[in-house]
């Protein structure tokens, strides 16, 4: 059994990201996809310290949904 490396592939809608008032919310598996924190202030940041470029540790607390269809 071989190890493929994780790459980002072109964010998919309803699993990456969804619109809101004209505005594209990246949702909590597209941040651990990209596996790092982009310290743009982003509501589902998951990492810790929030909103920290850079920051790769996955912060305790965050136990919620992945998507956004999760959520409903």
């Amino acid at each position: 059994m071989s190890e493929k490396a994780v790459t980002m592939n072109e964010p998919v809608e309803d699993e990456d990201f969804y619109r809101e008032g004209g505005f594209i919310v990246f949702t909590r598996l597209y941040h651990l996809k990209r596996g790092h924190c982009c310290g743009s202030g982003c509501r589902h940041c998951p990492y810790d310290p929030r909103w920290t470029s850079g920051a790769t540790t996955i912060a305790r607390d965050e136990q919620g949904p992945t998507s956004q269809n999760e959520q409903e």
